[in-house]
């Protein structure tokens, strides 16, 4: 199945990302308005564009087109498309003259294939490189949620470790957080809108993860692990490159991972942008390093042995601390975005457990398209449709 996208000149805000048709006119402008609705077009399937010549009653109107055939009834186009080709344009151009005036306006319409069609309509959307799947490391999240993989009508409470959330119209409030804090950073906006900004509202971006609760927690703090429990926010995110169990102040850190890991958590973290070998220290978490939009490995990104997967942490657009967006770069964002992938499999499957998804990540990972530099960046490069599909396999719901 493939999408047909219409875009005319004064309408460039609809479900499908097209260029806008341009207009003229052969005499002194007059009044031209048209509407239509974006719909999904096959081959001999119609859609209809409804247009309005307020100066212009009585005109004669003109309709061509490259591709299809075109009835008009009314004030209203009716276009069949006989065939549909990717990669290419298609155009309709309108004419209207009354003896006197005439005006001239041309549609496109875009062709997309299916894995390209961004799912969500929030207006900046088509500027994250994460949700187009042409890309490599793109962990195709629009193609679950198309082909109904993700089970987004399921609430679920997710957490992250972060000490600032401002209040963003495309950020839900927070439903929690431990300990009190009022910090003055923008950290927790960045982070949290990878994962959970507000979808199809008409603002901004995207998040990852439908229909989600956020908690945030200080994992510097011991008793995390049973607050979250206790709001059975069982994903938790780490976006810190210092989570070490190792260091004398944080010998206690281990007892609250394996806590909250042995009551049905998972834990992602990230390994950090120092572009050197790190040493975390702590056992039952997903550690994960940053890849570019290509699959080659990010330059800042930590890395060594322990390292479980990579994620796409390139730019991308993310709320911010002033109402706004900003792009960011980092593993503090391929990090969560597997934390999402988790998300989605605890939506589907509660029971989910770290052991299940560390294997079914890593098992699922998409290769990596360069050769690797010294050091591990793990099994390979987050694929989310792919982890879905594997659980489906793994609790036998294929």
């Amino acid at each position: 199945m493939k999408y047909l996208s219409l875009a005319p000149l004064t309408i460039c805000s609809l479900f499908l990302v097209t260029a806008c048709g341009g207009g003229s006119s052969d005499s002194s402008p007059v009044a031209f308005s048209l509407n239509a609705e974006a719909n999904s077009v096959g081959e001999r399937e119609t859609f209809i564009i409804n247009y309005q010549f307020d100066q212009l009653v009585d005109a004669n109107v003109t309709i061509t087109a490259d591709k299809g055939t075109i009835d008009t009834v009314n004030k209203q186009i009716i276009w069949s498309a006989y065939e549909v080709d990717n990669d290419t344009f298609e155009t309709i151009t309108v004419t209207a003259n009354n003896g006197t005036d005439s005006y001239s306006q041309t549609f496109h319409l875009s062709v997309i294939d299916t894995d390209y069609v961004f799912y969500f309509t929030d207006p900046d959307v088509p500027n994250q490189d994460f949700w187009d799947d042409r890309n490599y490391a793109a962990p195709r999240v629009n193609s679950a949620y198309i082909d109904g993989l993700i089970a987004e009508e399921t609430p679920i409470n997710i957490a992250m470790s972060e000490i600032g959330y401002f209040p963003h119209p495309d950020l839900p409030e927070l439903a929690g957080t431990y300990p009190a804090q009022d910090v003055e950073h923008y950290h927790g906006n960045l982070v949290g809108s990878l994962m959970v900004a507000l979808q199809n509202n008409g603002e901004g971006v995207a998040g990852l993860v439908s229909n989600a609760q956020l908690y945030r927690i200080d994992y510097t703090q011991p008793g995390w692990a049973q607050y979250l429990i206790d709001e059975n926010a069982m994903v938790l995110n780490i976006s810190y490159g210092g989570v070490q169990c190792s260091r004398n102040d944080r010998l206690w850190l281990q007892d609250e991972i394996d806590t909250y890991v042995n009551a049905g958590g998972i834990i992602t973290v990230s390994t950090g942008n120092d572009a050197s070998a790190t040493f975390q220290g702590c056992q039952n978490i997903i550690l994960v390093a940053s890849v570019e939009i290509d699959g080659r490995p990010s330059d800042f990104s930590s890395y060594g042995n322990s390292v479980d997967i990579s994620g796409f942490g390139g730019n991308q657009l993310l709320a911010d601390e002033n109402q706004s967006y900003k792009y960011a770069h980092g593993t503090s964002y391929s990090a969560p975005s597997v934390a999402s992938a988790v998300a989605f499999g605890k939506q589907k499957y509660p029971q989910l457990t770290h052991e299940v998804a560390e294997l079914g990540l890593t098992q699922s990972a998409k290769p990596f398209p360069v050769e690797l530099p010294a050091g591990g960046f793990g099994a390979g490069i987050l694929d989310a449709y792919a982890f879905i599909e594997w659980l489906d396999l793994y609790y036998g719901n294929d």
